[in-house]
């Protein structure tokens, strides 16, 4: 019996086809996990200015101990009496 050494072309194109299935599953997985670290990270930038914002209103009204609190403007504006 006559071994053959190398491929036969039906065993190249199912090494072909299996190699672009993979590549093309990783390049979708980095190019989604890429966009959810990039959302994930606005959000997370978001919600810490936010704790900042509201820690530093916090500061303030303590601080003043005002006697009327004023917000104006759809929450723009914040407006603190000290009587």
């Amino acid at each position: 019996m006559v071994r053959k050494k190398g491929l036969t072309v039906v065993e190249m194109i199912v090494g072909l086809v299996s190699g672009i299935i993979i590549i093309i599953i990783v390049g979708y997985m980095l190019f989604y996990g890429k966009k959810t670290y990039i959302r994930e990270e606005k959000l997370m930038e978001l919600k810490r200015e936010g704790v900042f914002g509201i820690r530093f209103i916090e500061k303030k009204l303590r601080d003043k101990k005002p006697t009327q609190i004023e917000i104006q403007n759809s929450g723009k504006k914040l407006i603190i009496k000290k009587d």
